[in-house]
């Protein structure tokens, strides 16, 4: 579900880029060859996923990282903080809330809006009274500041919409792991089998079983 969004999103801001190339025109080849990349790279990792049903953990930060990577690039060149392409932005933020849950999607929404700040500053050419490397744009500050709002919004939202979904994951995979436990190792090691499941769902080291003995009664 993840893999399939950018080839979406990406082809969209191909096809934009194409046939209005955007603002400032100087950077126009850089951004049109940035989004061909990106959507080469989507498919790349969309067609890699056909064979596979998920990505490792490492794999899904640095994809994660080169998807907001990718929007920090894209906005900046064209006009940073006022950029059409701010909405890829919002695309990690929701990536994050599907992949992990809130303090992951506050992160990326934390990193986003340092980004977008950034931009400002190297758009605006003044950091504290010095003078940076400037870059063509422009940006309005009540825009600026609306986006990055915006950004915690939807960063918040999203996060918290997504723990629920997460935890009912986890405990449909806990309760299919239980009966593959169950089914594997009847007999003396059941109860330790099973148990471990249930350690790793509740993220503890120890548990407490208790056990009751039932007595047939025979009436005379």
């Amino acid at each position: 579900a993840i893999s399939f969004a950018p080839v979406l999103v990406s082809a969209i801001a191909l096809l934009a880029i194409w046939l209005d190339p955007p603002e400032p025109a100087r950077y126009a080849s850089i951004t049109y060859a940035l989004a061909a990349t990106y959507v080469l790279a989507s498919v790349l990792v969309l067609v890699g996923l056909r064979r596979r049903t998920t990505l490792a953990h490492g794999e899904a930060l640095v994809s994660h990282a080169a998807d907001v990577g990718v929007a920090a690039a894209l906005t900046l060149f064209t006009e940073g903080p006022n950029s059409p392409f701010f909405t890829f932005f919002v695309y990690a933020l929701l990536a994050a809330a599907y992949r992990w849950g809130l303090y992951e999607t506050l992160f990326t929404t934390t990193a986003a809006a340092v980004l977008i700040l950034v931009e400002a500053i190297l758009v605006d050419g003044y950091l504290g009274g010095l003078e940076v490397n400037r870059f063509e744009g422009e940006f309005d500050i009540n825009h600026l500041i609306m986006r990055v709002v915006y950004l915690w919004i939807i960063g918040m939202c999203g996060g918290y919409l997504g723990e629920p979904a997460h935890q009912r994951r986890r405990e449909t995979a806990a309760i299919s792991s239980l009966g593959r436990e169950a089914w594997l190792n009847a007999g003396h090691g059941l109860l330790k089998s099973v148990l471990g499941p249930v350690l790793r769902l509740f993220g503890s080291t120890r548990a407490l079983t208790v056990l009751k003995g039932r007595t047939s009664r025979v009436a005379v």
